[in-house]
């Protein structure tokens, strides 16, 4: 999503289907494509690194995996910019209390 209205309006509609009260499904599947998401348009990493900070304190157990994962791939991918903004959570992620997420992370 190249084109600055287009991707306005994408993010606009994506960011949407973040937001608590979402079905677990759908909020995980939308948090899993925002690396893909960056990849194509980097000028939305900040609003990215918003949901996937919101995402990781969670009270859903499979939100913060999809978040930790999602954080992977921006690595992954090389998107990251700042490290010490997002060492925090992935320390949470390694001591958090749901056995399955600190597996994942």
């Amino acid at each position: 999503i190249s084109d600055p209205h287009g991707a306005h309006l994408v993010w606009k509609y994506v960011s949407s289907l973040t937001n608590d009260g979402v079905p677990t499904a759908v909020r995980s599947s939308v948090i899993r494509i925002l690396a893909k998401m960056c990849g194509s348009n980097k000028k939305l990493f900040r609003r990215i690194r918003d949901v996937i900070g919101r995402s990781m304190v969670s009270r859903d157990p499979f939100i913060r995996i999809a978040a930790t994962a999602t954080l992977a791939d921006l690595a992954k991918f090389d998107l990251l910019r700042d490290v010490e903004e997002i060492i925090g959570w992935v320390q949470s992620r390694l001591q958090d209390e749901e056995p399955a997420v600190a597996h994942f992370a």
